[in-house]
């Protein structure tokens, strides 16, 4: 068995890495960009100031100066520290690339784990293939799989831990329970969101207590309890240390509040527009939809009927209240960013479909049988990745028929190798700067790769004077703006304009100018 197991982990490793390959050859090396590229360079932004500003993990910056230095509060920031650490190693113009492959390293982990959780219950190395492969052709998921969101990341850790539960489901060893627990809690801390499937354990372990009694034995009560409490205890920590820094240092960067659905109206549109509009074909395809529908009615039907394991569904039922009461609770946010999907809904979908799935190949004994089920698995699986990887490809261009709205506000074309015509004006890294025309926090600093502070589209074209007092009153002295915007601004203010600002630089996509007095 030993070596059954080990060729299909090769076979795993294979057919991940040929994948990749194929996903990301050319996106990997890429800055932030594509569909929410503003969340990615927040992300990616901590890394770097990490790295530039002495690795002081419990003052996380960005390079949006609104907040004092820089400092934000943002959920455990244990994914971009290791990448700025990776930034001694490999150099800091690499920080990004190692950031998309230690995202895309997580998830390969968090994949194999769902891959031995199926092997080490069927023994069948082709089937245990498919829950993680069905999940790395959701085209969303291999979007956030090599990014610098931790969405996937945590999302991945919690399958790593839901293998070392079922091995404790399995052996009744109290140190592969605590193991789980360990990655439970880092992926909860990571994305709080995830903290679903978390919950969702010790609910299960609560009723195993209470009326099942198989698996936590009485003397092992009390050091159950002891590690709930831990783990809770790490996550509501942070919570607060995380409000003492938005309190202290004004860091509201990121979205650090629950925001549920405003409305029952706002509820509907999501269900009734966002979800089969916006979305269908972005979480999953559409075949995904109906494989599951299939393979729940079977494990529904089949763990009913087997007493041994009936006690699953009690997971089962508790991840999907779970996920219900949760997306109530964060609905304002799944209407606009589809990552929500990623760490809110995604683990306990697949750790559901993975629970049936499994029951299902369990029940097929006969050899022929078994055979039969994978070539279905098989011929399933191809059209599944050949048509992700076209869904995934829109995400990353952002096709403009798709992504309209995306589309027409992208702004990182005009922003490109921005930071090397800073270089070659002489202005030092440690320039702060001033980026008009664009809406996000981090997207234009990162690209230009100085501190500094951003003027939203709109904001600033009926009166550049406000722009001169903003910059200013924090003395900024230098401007960047989309050049394709700078011969309107002339013709409205003419000479004002020349009076106040020194051009340093101009070319097709981008201006630079030094604000005089």
């Amino acid at each position: 068995m030993k070596n059954e197991l080990q060729k299909g982990v090769l076979l795993f490793t294979f057919i991940f890495a040929l994948l990749s390959i194929n996903y990301y050859h050319d996106f990997a090396p890429r800055l932030p960009y594509g569909v929410h590229d503003e969340a990615q360079a927040d992300r990616l932004a901590v890394a770097i100031q990490f790295h530039d500003r002495g690795m002081d993990f419990f003052h996380p910056r960005t390079y949006h100066i609104y907040a004092t230095d820089g400092i934000t509060g943002i959920e455990f920031p244990i994914h971009s520290y290791v990448a700025a650490a990776l930034g001694f190693i490999f150099g800091r113009d690499n920080i990004p690339i190692c950031f998309r492959l230690l995202t895309l390293l997580i998830a390969y982990f968090g994949l194999l784990s769902l891959y031995l959780t199926a092997y080490r219950r069927t023994n069948d190395i082709v089937s245990s293939l498919f829950p993680p492969l069905f999940l790395f052709s959701s085209p969303v998921f291999v979007y956030y799989a090599c990014n610098f969101m931790p969405d996937a990341a945590a999302t991945s850790i919690s399958f790593i831990g839901f293998y070392y539960f079922m091995r404790f489901y399995e052996h009744k060893k109290f140190k592969q329970l605590i193991t789980a627990f360990v990655f439970f809690t880092l992926a909860a801390l990571m994305k709080t969101t995830v903290a679903i499937v978390l919950l969702t354990v010790m609910g299960y372990l609560l009723l195993d207590m209470l009326f099942f009694k198989k698996l936590i034995e009485r003397k092992l009560i009390g050091k159950t309890f002891l590690v709930f409490a831990v783990s809770l205890s790490c996550i509501l920590i942070y919570y607060f240390y995380n409000q003492y820094l938005l309190d202290k240092y004004n860091g509201y960067i990121f979205l650090m509040r629950v925001l549920p659905f405003q409305s029952f109206d706002e509820f509907r549109h999501y269900y009734k527009y966002c979800i089969p509009v916006k979305y269908m074909n972005e979480y999953f395809l559409s075949p995904h939809y109906g494989i599951m529908a299939v393979t729940a009615l079977a494990g529904l039907f089949l763990l009913f009927r087997n007493k041994a394991e009936r006690s699953q569904l009690f997971i089962v039922v508790i991840a999907a209240t779970g996920v219900f009461v949760t997306s109530l609770i964060f609905g304002h946010q799944l209407i606009h960013h589809d990552y929500y999907f990623v760490s809110m809904w995604m683990p306990s979908i697949i750790i559901i479909f993975s629970i049936f799935f499994i029951e299902v190949r369990r029940s097929i004994t006969s050899v022929k049988r078994k055979n039969i089920f994978n070539i279905i698995i098989v011929l399933l699986m191809i059209p599944l990745l050949y048509y992700s990887d076209r869904f995934f490809k829109k995400r990353v261009v952002v096709d403009p028929i798709r992504y309209p709205y995306i589309y027409e506000n992208m702004g990182t074309t005009w922003m490109e190798d921005g930071a090397k015509k800073l270089d070659a004006l002489g202005i030092s890294r440690d320039s702060t700067i001033y980026v008009l025309d664009e809406n996000a926090a981090n997207v234009g600093l990162l690209y230009f790769d100085r501190r500094g502070m951003n003027a939203m589209k709109g904001s600033w074209e009926g009166n550049i004077f406000n722009v001169r007092s903003y910059m200013k009153d924090r003395d900024i002295r230098i401007m960047v703006c989309n050049a394709k915007k700078m011969p309107a601004i002339k013709e409205t203010y003419h000479q004002h304009f020349d009076e106040l600002y020194k051009e340093l630089y101009m070319d097709d996509k981008v201006a630079v100018y030094y604000l005089k007095r």
